[in-house]
């Protein structure tokens, strides 16, 4: 798989945001994104995968409507898999063939929010390369997004389910 955590830094120039693309369609390699605030997620060209913040997805969609109307809404347009993180309220998801549903947060004690995205991203692909299914791959995800914002710092963590 490929992903792509773009910080809006100017490291994910559209050119090489396309180049790179084109590579991994070609040799038919999954693509999971982080896209960055501001940017246009057609940029990306077609993905496998867009996983926003609640945020991120609010300013991308047409209108403010309920969250699984929302990713539904983004994935159908986006003609992908879309996930929206919403903090301790868990996560959402629409499945790029269909199905949309919300995996809930486990309370967890934050003590620092850093790196929660990327390792629900990480997370994601390497879920989604052992199991298969995005529901489960969603599930695993938020498990180590809950670890990771326990410590201070970003840390390595694994998850609690066996892949």
């Amino acid at each position: 798989m490929l992903l792509i955590s773009d910080y809006g830094k100017g490291v994910c120039t559209s050119s090489m945001l396309q180049v790179i693309g084109e590579r991994a369609r070609a040799a038919d390699v999954p693509i999971l994104v982080d896209p960055a605030r501001g940017r246009r997620w057609s940029n990306y060209g077609q993905v496998t995968l867009i996983k926003a913040t609640r945020v991120e997805a609010l300013r991308v969609a047409a209108e403010d409507i309920r969250p699984l109307a929302m990713a539904r809404a983004l994935a159908d347009e986006h003609r992908c898999s879309v996930v929206v993180t919403y903090g301790r309220h868990g996560m959402v998801a629409a499945g790029r063939e269909g199905g949309t549903w919300y995996v809930p947060a486990e309370s967890t004690e934050v003590r620092d929010v850093c790196g929660a995205g990327d390792t629900v991203l990480a997370t994601l692909c390497v879920a989604l390369c052992k199991t298969g299914p995005l529901t489960l791959a969603c599930d695993v995800a938020l498990g180590a997004a809950a670890k990771q914002v326990s410590k201070l710092g970003v840390d390595v963590v694994q998850p609690s389910v066996h892949m």
